[in-house]
Formats: structure tokens, C-alpha cells, sequence
């Protein structure tokens, strides 16, 4: 935004050059990014760990006023994620507060199988006023992205929320958006202090996509006492497909109006799925009071302790699947699918786990809080002890007592990374079916991904692949070099692990070298075959302008080559 004679109004390219002016370390992006990166991606100064985090930005045109956001803006912002995805561990959307929640939740059921962060922020003062909110919404949304939290989230006000639990609340304030039936995801303090119990992660084997079906034909009904009939009546008649009706308390409505309970069953008898929100913030639809029997008579699906905002997008979303019938679309607006609805698990404490209990007693640790310090002290390495030594059944014991399979060590190795090293396919899959991110990178910058290239697991690699992993290394030299190195030493099982990983084996090393052009030079029949077999480029120009085919000829073996 831009202030020009009072009012704030949308400036192309202003956002990103006031926010690289606070933000940019100008040398360390003079010296990695290219001229033509540079018109649209910064470094930022290094954090506490030493890493920089590079910024691109993707910029609408034009510039939307969150007031006039849609279904199409949210399906456009879903698939610019998308065409960005295996290049970025994070990504940010810097968006107006107005539908900022809307935005949230309708990302949330749109994004499937999401293993990276998505954060939503924004400002309520904009950025070109000095006291503005926005800078620090921005640097802490950014740091929030680096993490491995695989969720559609909120950011403000050193507060992230779920997306699909928040709501505004403010109109001015700085706190502006809340949360109300569920604490924050993480908390920006002096520490960031991250509810990773809280964490939804994808548990199944495939890869990020996007669904864009939506159907946006959804109306809200807020009840009022004493609400004429006629005004219902010309609603349900209407074109809509789906009716949030916004009931009192604990989802209760007019029970004793028959002609309201009458016309709420004939329109679910015409498959109108219609959804019960609470209007109040804070608590949930529930079967307390007789009143609230008339409408479930009418097939008028509960929608637990749903913000109005998930409601409307996850029926959007459902009414857009045609493919399922209005039972099963009723069935699954009332399923905890995106963590948009309470869903009450079993409470294990970390003292009935021996191991922890007797530590705690030999520290003289006696308080819940206390143990549960301990407990995160602990499982992580336990956890990870358990996955290299594949044992199984010591894991699901670890997770059953409060153990998170995603925690990291003291080298930032989690479970997964030692199970792929190891090339242990069963404890690979129950860790990737229980959520454990493919991401996640140790202090060394590695993935799981790349302990099963270097320990050549060819059963775990597709695996990984088929779960969303892309292979960590931007820099298509490293790979080259990689793999030229194996070429040299005639070595057929690392090609081959960084082949189904995903590598190009026609990149090229600072010599544009690839390494069939090694192979050939060095007289390695067995990596020739092989890279000939999957597709390397006998005609490839190095920089001196050989290709392996010349080098083949200079030793002799050009029958290699047929």
C-alpha cells in the first residue's frame, strides 16, 4: 500500500522494494544471485544458526484488495505453490487482514498431502508508516517458513494460529486475529516455542498436489429472533448448493417454528447440505438442549467447534467434489480433515514410560512440567536410536507416550533420517504414514532423501520420491560433480541412487562435464552402459567442446556406443 493524499491504496513493486531496502544483506546477494534473480529475490542477514534465508517474490497484477478476494484468487495462489513447490522450503502470502482467514482456511482444504509451511500474514498499519506492524509480521512469517511445520498457518502479532482455526477479531489492533478453540501453533518470544503435539502432518505416501474444485454457490443464514419465514424461505429457494446457518449457543435454533424445521428438511431432501455453526467464537455445536432436535431431524450436519470461516471454504471445497454424493459430502463436513475441528485424543502421560519415570525420579523431578522437559530432552534420541536399530515396535511405544516422530536431535537428524540411511523400507513407511516430514533438513543441510542416496537404498529412495521428497540440492554443479566422481570410480549403484532420486545425469560439473563424459575418458564400461541406457547425451559439449563420444574414440571404445 501506498499513502497518496490520505488514502492507502495498492502500489505494483512498492511492497517488495520497501521491504528489501529493511531486510536485504546487499552484498551476499550481489554475490550469489544473478542480475536477473535480483529484480525479484533478495538475502536476508544470517540467522542465529548462521543460515540465510533467499526471498523471491511473486507479485499479482494487478494487486488484489483483500475485500475482493474469490475462489479464482484462491485457486491461483494454490497453484503459483504449486509451480514453486520442489524449489522452496517455505512460502509466505502477504495478504490483507480483511479475508486474511478465509485465505487461511480455504488453502488449508485446497492443499493436499502439504509438507511445507504455508504462512498467511500481513499488517494492520502498512508498511509505508513508520510504526507499522507489517516488518516484524513479515520477519517472523519467514522464519516460521523455514521450519518443517506442514501446515497452512496464520502469522501475527508473534502468534502463529492454524488456518483454518483463525478468525479476525480487531479492526485496529495489533492482535488482531485469534484462535479461539485451539492454541497457538507456535509462539514468537525471546524463544520460538513451537506445540508440536499440536502439529497435523500428512500421513500418506504421496506426493503435494492441489484441488481447485470449488463451488461457491454457499449462502449464510444467521438466525435472528422472531426471522420471518419469507426471508428463510427466499434463501432456501435460492440457487445455493450449501447453507451455513449460523444457530444460538450450542447450535439451537427455533424448534417449536415448525414451518422453519418443515422448510430446512425438504431443502436437505433436495440435496442442499446445510451446516450448523455456533455464532459465538468460543465453544462448540452441541446436543444439549431439546431445542437443537428439530434440525438434526432435518439432516442439518454438525460442525463441532468449526470457525464460520472453515465452514464456508471446507463446504465450498466438498460441494466442488462431484464426484461424491450429498451423504458422503454431509459425512465428511462433519470429519476432522484439516485439524478445523477438535478432535479429543488420548491423554499419555510421559511418567508411564519406565525410562523417563525413573530418570525423573533420580533428578528429584516431581512436576508434570518438569517430566514433559525431560521427556523432550530424551525422545528425540531414543526415537532415533530406535529407527537405526529398526526396531519398530520400541518406536509406536515411544510415539504412544507423547513421542513426536518429526523431533530432531542434537544434529538436527530425525527418525527418518536414520531409517533411510539404514535402508530399514518398514520403519521408512511407518514413520512417512505417521506424518514424519521428507523435508526436514539436519545441520548438515541433508534431507532423509539424501541419506538414502548416500547409503545407496534403492528400496527406500522411491519410497521418499513417491512421498514428495526432491533432492535438497539447488546448485546443479554439486549434483554433476556427484555424480562424475561415481562415474570415475566406475561406481553403478550411486548413479543409479541419484538417478531414481530424481538427478539429471546429462547436468554438467564447472567444466560442463557430464559424467558420461568421465566415464568415457576414464574407461568405466559399467557406468557407460548404464548411463547410456537411461538417456545421457553421448553428443554433450564440455567446455574445451569434447563430447563422450569423442572421448570414446580417442580410447578405442566407440562400440560401447551401439
Amino acid at each position: 500500500m501506498k499513502n497518496e493524499r490520505g488514502d492507502f491504496t495498492p502500489e505494483p513493486n512498492f511492497l517488495f522494494y520497501a521491504l528489501k531496502q529493511r531486510f536485504e544483506d546487499s552484498d551476499y546477494t550481489y554475490r550469489y544471485l544473478s542480475e536477473e534473480e535480483q529484480s525479484d529475490s533478495f538475502l536476508l542477514h544470517p540467522m542465529e544458526n548462521g543460515r540465510r534465508i533467499q526471498v523471491k517474490f511473486v507479485e499479482y497484477d494487478p494487486l488484489i484488495d483483500s475485500s475482493n478476494m474469490c475462489c479464482n484468487n484462491w485457486i491461483q495462489i494454490a497453484k503459483d505453490i504449486k509451480k514453486e513447490y520442489d524449489q522452496f522450503d517455505g512460502f509466505v502470502v502477504l495478504h490483507g487482514t480483511d479475508t486474511m482467514a478465509y485465505t487461511a482456511s480455504a488453502l488449508a482444504f485446497i492443499c493436499h498431502n502439504l509438507g511445507k509451511p504455508i504462512i498467511l500474514t500481513g499488517s494492520q498499519i502498512p508498511v509505508i508508516e513508520l510504526r507499522s506492524d507489517g516488518y516484524v509480521n513479515f520477519i517472523s512469517s519467514l522464519v516460521v517458513a523455514c521450519s518443517c511445520i506442514p501446515e497452512v498457518m496464520l502469522c501475527f502479532d508473534a502468534k502463529v494460529f492454524r488456518g483454518c482455526r483463525a478468525i479476525k477479531i480487531d479492526t485496529g489492533a495489533f492482535d488482531a486475529f485469534d484462535s479461539p478453540n485451539m492454541a497457538p501453533l507456535v509462539k514468537l518470544g525471546f524463544k520460538i516455542q513451537v506445540n508440536s503435539t499440536a502439529v497435523q502432518r500428512p500421513k500418506k505416501l504421496e506426493k503435494f498436489f492441489v484441488n481447485t474444485k470449488l463451488c461457491p454457490d454457499v449462502a449464510v443464514l444467521h438466525l435472528l429472533p422472531s426471522m420471518s419465514i419469507a426471508t428463510v424461505k427466499s434463501i432456501l429457494n435460492s440457487e445455493i448448493k450449501g447453507l451455513i446457518i449460523q444457530t444460538f449457543g450450542a447450535g439451537n435454533a427455533p424448534s417449536k417454528n415448525t414451518e422453519f424445521i418443515k422448510l430446512l428438511k425438504e431443502a436437505s431432501e433436495r440435496g442442499l447440505v446445510i451446516v450448523n455453526v455456533t455464532q459465538c467464537h468460543k465453544g462448540s455445536v452441541a446436543r444439549y438442549y431439546a431445542v437443537a432436535e428439530g434440525i438434526q431431524e432435518a439432516k442439518v450436519v454438525s460442525s463441532g467447534d468449526m470457525t464460520l470461516e472453515a465452514a464456508i471454504t471446507k463446504l465450498m471445497f466438498l460441494l466442488g467434489q462431484e464426484e461424491l454424493s450429498v451423504e458422503e459430502k454431509r459425512t465428511l463436513m462433519s470429519k476432522n480433515l484439516r485439524g478445523e475441528i477438535t478432535v479429543v485424543q488420548k491423554d499419555e502421560s510421559a511418567l508411564s514410560l519406565e525410562i523417563i519415570e525413573k530418570l525423573a525420579d533420580t533428578l528429584n523431578l516431581s512436576t508434570f512440567e518438569e517430566t514433559n522437559k525431560l521427556r523432550d530432552m530424551i525422545f528425540p534420541n531414543l526415537m532415533c536410536g530406535a529407527a537405526k536399530m529398526g526396531e519398530l515396535e520400541t518406536l509406536k511405544k515411544l510415539k504412544d507416550k507423547g513421542g513426536n516422530l518429526s523431533s530432531a536431535n542434537q544434529d538436527g537428524r530425525t527418525p527418518l533420517h536414520f531409517a533411510a540411511r539404514e535402508g530399514l523400507v518398514s520403519v521408512v513407511k511407518y514413520l512417512l504414514e505417521e506424518g514424519a516430514s521428507v523435508h526436514q533438513c539436519d545441520s548438515n543441510n541433508n534431507t532423509p532423501l539424501m541419506d538414502a542416496i548416500y547409503g545407496n537404498r534403492f528400496d527406500v529412495i522411491p519410497l521418499l520420491v513417491r512421498t514428495g521428497a526432491t533432492i535438497h540440492i539447488r546448485n546443479s554443479v554439486r549434483i554433476a560433480t556427484e555424480l562424475c566422481c561415481a562415474a570415475d570410480l566406475d561406481d553403478v549403484d550411486t548413479i543409479h541412487s541419484w538417478h531414481i532420486a530424481g538427478a539429471d545425469l546429462n547436468c554438467s560439473d564447472y567444466d560442463k562435464r557430464t559424467a558420461l563424459h568421465v566415464a568415457m575418458n576414464s574407461k568405466r564400461e559399467n557406468a557407460i552402459k548404464y548411463l547410456l541406457n537411461n538417456g545421457a547425451d553421448p553428443d554433450a559439449k564440455d567446455q574445451s567442446g569434447k563430447t563422450p563420444r569423442d572421448y570414446a574414440k580417442k580410447n578405442g571404445i566407440l562400440h560401447l556406443l551401439n
